[in-house]
């Protein structure tokens, strides 16, 4: 039986995110392997909200010093990677009252 809240989020989320939601919650009884799907989708959303954090950082130019010396690491990114981009990002745009949004594509 599907909810308000699951058409919602299969008709309007990004693919990546509707679909490992959707793989969670539809696909499985099996407890170990809704835990399994459930950590799919934690690190899904981190690294969609981080590569949003990350275009916006590029596309406004910003050169942060301790950001810019870890952008190599995008060539074979860890998880941690991506939580600190998110992190330190949305902290260097909080103390410069810039705002935060998508940049255009």
């Amino acid at each position: 039986m599907t909810t308000r809240l699951d058409s919602d989020i299969r008709g309007r989320y990004p693919y990546p995110l509707s679909a490992t939601y959707h793989r969670a919650f539809f696909e499985s009884r099996d407890a170990s392997l809704i835990h399994d799907y459930m950590l799919d989708l934690f690190e899904v959303t981190l690294k969609y909200c981080a590569s949003i954090a990350l275009a916006q950082y590029i596309e406004d130019e910003i050169n942060d010093p301790g950001i810019s010396s870890t952008l190599p690491n995008l060539e074979r990114p860890s998880l941690g990677h991506w939580q600190g981009w998110l992190r330190d990002i949305l902290r260097l745009y909080q103390r410069q009252k810039r705002p935060c949004t998508c940049p255009s594509c």
